[in-house]
């Protein structure tokens, strides 16, 4: 496919569906029951999952039918009506896939601090923003001059009554002519106190990208 001629692509199919866009459904059994995502297609062999109701987070990812994340135990999808947040019950939740989300305002082991209103406040493992749905979730794929580019917004806001009020906006991009996405985050204090904040990329890689032969090769520009 010439994915560099939006021309010859167009005087070929009858809908961009058939090399590339988004499906958008609602996981019906099972732990993930309820759950809605957005399948993605790039057009030039990236595909991945986008669960709206777990914190917009990546849940699965492939590039030409190789997986290339690690699913947990607990399933590709689990609703977050699942969600345990005291101590380490987090784990019993977490589906791994390409990108969980930790925070907003605590990553890693469950924690205790003091709060303005509540007194002790104990925080559990990795937060809770990736198990919030998102709200006013918006798919659109269209061509930009000469590339197809599919966008996928969101907002996740933790909150709580006299307590913090985070919103994390999201923007989930990725295109025809190139094998990669990127996600554009920004968290914004909507309260009235200052609050802390945390937030993790948890990217998990996993078998066949991750093998005994692998090697991880990175180019460091300072």
């Amino acid at each position: 496919m010439k994915i560099d001629n939006k021309n010859y692509i167009l005087s070929r199919v009858g809908d961009m569906n058939q090399c590339a866009g988004t499906k958008i459904y609602e996981l019906c059994n099972g732990r993930g029951k309820g759950v809605r995502c957005v399948d993605v297609r790039n057009g030039n062999g990236l595909s991945f999952t986008v669960s709206q109701d777990r914190g917009m987070d990546i849940s699965f990812l492939e590039y030409r039918g190789i997986p290339a994340c690690f699913v947990s135990k607990s399933g590709a999808m689990s609703s977050s009506e699942r969600y345990e947040p005291t101590e380490i019950e987090w784990i019993r939740n977490f589906f791994a896939g390409m990108l969980t989300t930790c925070g907003l305002q605590n990553v890693g082991p469950p924690a205790e601090a003091e709060h303005y209103v509540f007194g002790k406040q104990s925080y559990g493992l990795h937060g809770r923003i990736s198990n919030i749905p998102a709200q006013t979730v918006c798919v659109d794929s269209e061509w930009i001059d000469n590339d197809y580019i599919t966008t996928i917004k969101g907002k996740i806001r933790q909150s709580v009554f006299l307590g913090e009020n985070l919103l994390l906006k999201r923007c989930i991009k990725t295109t025809l002519k190139r094998n990669a996405l990127t996600i554009y985050d920004e968290v914004k204090n909507e309260g009235f106190a200052k609050q802390q904040l945390m937030i993790l990329y948890h990217i998990n890689i996993g078998y066949p990208v991750l093998d005994v032969n692998s090697q991880f090769i990175v180019t460091f520009v300072i």
